[in-house]
């Protein structure tokens, strides 16, 4: 039973990792095939306008990396240009607890064995802007 319950677990763990999930407000423009990827606003050389802004969150066990790849090809398909990140947070959610009795009944004896698990859940969040450069309006 608690090798069920644990095989359970992780196969939610992986199907939660594989979903992100973007929130984006802001205007959109024919899709692009290339974003170019800013920490400061400071750092755009090119005149531009904001475009919207985005929140892109995923269980933790996605990488952050692959959280990036999904921002970007949101990005590209709303037409930005570029990407300005303006935070990245870890957010807890939640917590999960599993709790497993087993009975073993040995020569007149009742042994009860039980185990109790409890877990956080937590995710990666990024939170950023879109642009679109002047020339390209």
């Amino acid at each position: 039973m608690l090798k069920y319950t644990v095989s359970l677990l992780a196969l939610l763990v992986l199907f939660s990792a594989a979903c992100a999930k973007i929130d984006y407000i802001g205007q959109s423009y024919p899709p692009t095939t290339h974003v170019d990827l800013y920490f400061s606003e400071q750092d755009i050389r090119e005149d531009y306008q904001v475009m919207g802004h985005v929140i892109a969150q995923a269980h933790e066990g996605i990488s952050t990396e692959n959280l990036q790849k999904k921002l970007e090809a949101k990005a590209r398909a709303a037409g930005a240009d570029g990407i300005v990140i303006h935070g990245f947070d870890r957010i807890q959610t939640g917590e999960t607890t599993t709790y497993n009795e087993e009975i073993k009944r040995e020569e007149k004896k009742r042994r009860i064995a039980a185990i109790t698990v409890t877990s956080a859940e937590a995710e990666r969040q990024i939170r950023a802007i879109f642009i679109k450069y002047e020339q390209n309006l």
